[in-house]
C-alpha cells in the first residue's frame, strides 16, 4: 500500500534528524523554507562538477569496475515510507552500491551513516537487487570512504523514521544539536532563540 504523502520521510529529514532534530521540525512542522546559504550553493556547484567529470572516470576506486552508473536516482520505499535522490548508484547484474557526494572535507558522522542506511534500502528496492555497500565521496578532500552498515543501523533508521513522524504529529519542539559550533552556519539559526 502506497504511504500517504504526509507520512513520507525524506532521506534529508533522516540525515538532519540524526544531526539536529530541529531542522526537520522547522521544515516539516512549521514549515519554514530559508534561502539557500553560500555553502549550499557551493555544494550544488561542486556536485554538478562531480557529475560532469565522473562519467569519464574509472570505477576502480570503488571496486565496481564493470558497473553501470545511474546519476540522480529518485527512489521511494513503500515498505518503510521514505524517499530520496541517490547521487550515484552503481549497478551490476547481481547487486548495487550507492555513492553519496559531500561538498566538504568533513568526516563521516552518524548523520551520514543514517543517510547511507536509508539510501541502501531505497537502492535495493528501486533496483530490485541487494545494495551491498555505501560510499561517501568527500569532494574537498578528494577521498572516498566506504561505509559498512549493520543491522543496528537499520534499527536506528527505523527509530528515526518513527521519531520524525511522532514529532510531526505532536508538534513537540525537539532539543537542539549537541554540536553547537555547527549552529553558526545553519540556515535555521535565526529560529533557535535558545541557542545563541
Amino acid at each position: 500500500m502506497m504511504p500517504v504523502a504526509s507520512d513520507i520521510v525524506t532521506v534529508s529529514d533522516l540525515k538532519q534528524f540524526a544531526f539536529c532534530p530541529r531542522i526537520p521540525y522547522f521544515s516539516r512542522v512549521m514549515p519554514i523554507r530559508p534561502p539557500a546559504t553560500e555553502l549550499m550553493e557551493r555544494g550544488q556547484r561542486l556536485e554538478e562538477e562531480f557529475r560532469r567529470l565522473e562519467v569519464r572516470r574509472s570505477l576502480s576506486r570503488y571496486g565496481w569496475d564493470r558497473a553501470k552508473r545511474h546519476f540522480g536516482v529518485y527512489a521511494m520505499s513503500e515498505s518503510i515510507g521514505i524517499a530520496g535522490r541517490i547521487d550515484l548508484a552503481l549497478e551490476r547484474e547481481d547487486a548495487v552500491a550507492i555513492i553519496d557526494v559531500k561538498a566538504s572535507g568533513g568526516f563521516v558522522g552518524d548523520n551520514h551513516r543514517m543517510q547511507a542506511a536509508a539510501y541502501q534500502i531505497l537502492a535495493a528496492e528501486h533496483f530490485k537487487k541487494p545494495c551491498l555497500c555505501a560510499f561517501m565521496y568527500f569532494l574537498d578532500r578528494g577521498c572516498v570512504e566506504r561505509l559498512e552498515l549493520d543491522a543496528a543501523w537499520t534499527e536506528r533508521l527505523r527509530r528515526a523514521i518513527e521519531g520524525i513522524r511522532a514529532m510531526s504529529a505532536s508538534h513537540d519542539f525537539p532539543p537542539a544539536t549537541a554540536y553547537r559550533n555547527a549552529c553558526e552556519q545553519c540556515e535555521y539559526r535565526n529560529f533557535c532563540g535558545d541557542v545563541f
